[in-house]
């Protein structure tokens, strides 16, 4: 699932022509995270909705299999699977 995240993302990134800093604006969210979100890391499901928004696409485009998300509360470390 990590390697499918990051391949939508990416290529959604790049086929827009959306570099990290214009998704950065667009979303609220850091570079560095949007960085590690697109190499797998963990995400909350409100970054997702934020990200598909930018892009306006529904979550399930770039995020096609179940995905598990945490909150902060809830996140004791696991990875999103």
């Amino acid at each position: 699932m990590v390697g499918k995240l990051k391949c939508r993302l990416q290529a959604l990134r790049t086929e827009r022509g959306v570099s990290f800093g214009d998704l950065e604006k667009l979303t609220g969210i850091s570079k560095g995270s949007l960085f590690r979100i697109e190499r797998g890391g963990d995400i909350q499901l409100t970054t997702a909705h934020k990200i598909a928004a930018a892009f306006d696409v529904e979550a399930s485009y770039i995020w096609p299999e179940p995905v598990t998300f945490y909150s902060r509360r809830e996140n004791d470390g696991r990875r999103a699977s």
